[in-house]
C-alpha cells in the first residue's frame, strides 16, 4: 500500500504539475493573443486616425482651394465688367504692380479702349475652366519669374459683335496685401465680316 500510495502521490503530483504546466501554457497563448489583438487595435486606431487626419487635411485644402477661386473669381468678374463698361481707369487699377509698371497708365486705357471697340459690343460670357495654384508655372512657363503664391486662372466663351470663337484668359494673384490683381489677360478669337480695327 505504501508503494501504491508513493505511486499515486507521484502520478497526482505530476498530474498537477502537467497540469500546472498546461494551465500556465494557456495563460502565456491567452496572454499572447491578447497582446497581439491590442496591437493589431492599436494599428488599427493608428491608422484610423491617420486616415482621418489626412482627409480633413484634403477637405480644409479643398475648401481653402474654393474659397480662394471664388474670391478670385469676383475680382476678375469686377475687372471684365470694367473693361465691357469702358471704365478702363478702373481697370488698370485692378491690374497688378507688376503689370502696371510695363505701361503708361494712359497708353494702357487707349489700348484697352481701341481693343475693345473693335471686338464691338458685349454680349456675354461663359466660364469654363477654373484653376488654382501655388507655384506660377504650373499655369504658364512665362509666370517662372514669379514667387510662389496663390494663382488664379479663368477661361471663357466669350461672345462679342465683331467676333465669333472668342476665348478669354485671365491669369490673377494675390500682392501682399492679400489682394487679388489680375497679372495676365489673353484672347483669342476669328474676325466676322464686322470686325474693324480701330
Amino acid at each position: 500500500m505504501i508503494l501504491g500510495n508513493i505511486f499515486n502521490f507521484e502520478v497526482n503530483l505530476l498530474g498537477n504539475l502537467t497540469y500546472k504546466i498546461q494551465f500556465i501554457r494557456l495563460k502565456i497563448v491567452h496572454i499572447f493573443i491578447s497582446l497581439n489583438y491590442k496591437i493589431v487595435k492599436m494599428k488599427n486606431l493608428i491608422f484610423t486616425i491617420s486616415l482621418i487626419f489626412v482627409s480633413t487635411t484634403y477637405s480644409l485644402s479643398q475648401i481653402n482651394k474654393e474659397y480662394h477661386l471664388n474670391q478670385a473669381d469676383l475680382k476678375a468678374t469686377n475687372w471684365f465688367n470694367n473693361v465691357n463698361t469702358s471704365n478702363f481707369e478702373e481697370a488698370f487699377k485692378g491690374l497688378s504692380f507688376e503689370i502696371q509698371s510695363k505701361f503708361d497708365k494712359n497708353d494702357w486705357i487707349i489700348g484697352m479702349n481701341q481693343m475693345m471697340n473693335s471686338f464691338g459690343e458685349f454680349i456675354g460670357r461663359e466660364e469654363i475652366y477654373r484653376n488654382f495654384v501655388i507655384n506660377p508655372i504650373e499655369i504658364d512657363p512665362i509666370l517662372g519669374g514669379f514667387p510662389d503664391g496663390y494663382y488664379a486662372e479663368f477661361k471663357y466663351e466669350s461672345s462679342y459683335k465683331n467676333t465669333i470663337n472668342h476665348l478669354e484668359t485671365i491669369i490673377l494673384h494675390q500682392d501682399h496685401k492679400s489682394k487679388w490683381k489680375v497679372l495676365d489677360y489673353s484672347y483669342e478669337f476669328i474676325e466676322n465680316g464686322s470686325y474693324k480695327e480701330d
